[in-house]
């Protein structure tokens, strides 16, 4: 009798998830992006991207992680002062971040012009498999 041992995966690591997203980014032609990484900048979210003159904040975290009190405190400050920020624990979620600010790039910069502030939304759906985006205009 032949025993099968199944081996756990083991799990993505913050570092993957970062390596991974950034891969992508470097593909895409209409953004610039860069990497916090440095004992000064400590709770400044790990990716900030610019999307034709509109910018955004990204933690990433592994899934089951949330941001720390620091990294969650950048994220509002960046809120309040009218900006776009929010966290993601996979790939297929911050893509589908820098997608709908790039497909509501126009409406989003005419939001920021009119009233000082993107309006934008970002929350993870209850399941925490998706992101949900609220248009506040």
């Amino acid at each position: 009798m032949i025993e099968i041992v199944e081996r756990k995966k083991k799990p993505i690591l913050e570092s993957q998830i970062q390596k991974q997203f950034k891969e992508w980014l470097d593909k895409q032609p209409d953004l610039h992006h860069w990497k916090t990484n440095d004992q000064y900048t400590r709770g400044v979210s790990d990716m900030i991207i610019c999307i034709s003159g509109i910018f955004l904040a990204i933690e990433l975290k592994v899934p089951g992680k949330e941001p720390s009190q620091l990294q969650a405190d950048f994220i509002k400050k960046i809120i309040s002062k009218g900006g776009i920020a929010c966290w993601c624990d996979t790939v297929k979620q911050c893509i589908s971040v820098v997608e709908y600010v790039r497909t509501h790039r126009a409406k989003i910069a005419e939001n920021i012009k009119k009233e000082g502030r993107a309006g934008l939304l970002i929350t993870k759906s209850p399941d925490g498999n998706a992101m949900n985006f609220t248009l506040d205009f």
